[in-house]
């Protein structure tokens, strides 16, 4: 198979790059839903008094995604991890690098999370 040679990016105002990045994440994304020890985001939902129950329920949430702004739900310091090794086999296959820079943590209950911050930053991640 002959190598394909990237003369240029992708502009932001290009109207088909979004379509591009769906086609270029589509892959890591999807092994992220499927990972089945990724518990990601349980919403509380009415008629469900068992966490467990929730976690096995199809309203469980583990990426939001929208062009090349991606969006992972954590539950676990084991989700960090698995994210991790999804992230490092993508970048493997498809030599894209992520931009630690750009990576924001959020508490979804708005508390602060002192074991989390500390778990974060021995993983660079400072925001």
């Amino acid at each position: 198979m002959a190598a394909i040679h990237q003369e240029r990016g992708l502009r932001q105002d290009d109207p088909s790059s979004s379509l591009l990045c769906n086609f270029a994440l589509e892959g890591l994304l999807y092994h992220i839903i499927q990972d089945s020890s990724i518990i990601g985001y349980a919403p509380l939902i009415p008629g469900f008094q068992e966490r467990n129950e929730i976690y096995n329920s199809p309203e469980t949430l583990k990426v939001l995604a929208y062009a090349d702004d991606v969006c992972v739900l954590l539950q676990s310091f084991n989700d960090f991890n698995r994210v991790q090794t999804h992230l490092s086999n993508y970048d493997y296959v498809s030599n894209a690098r992520l931009n630690m820079i750009k990576i924001e943590a959020l508490s979804l209950n708005g508390r602060p999370q002192p074991e989390w911050a500390h778990f974060l930053e021995q993983h660079q991640i400072i925001k």
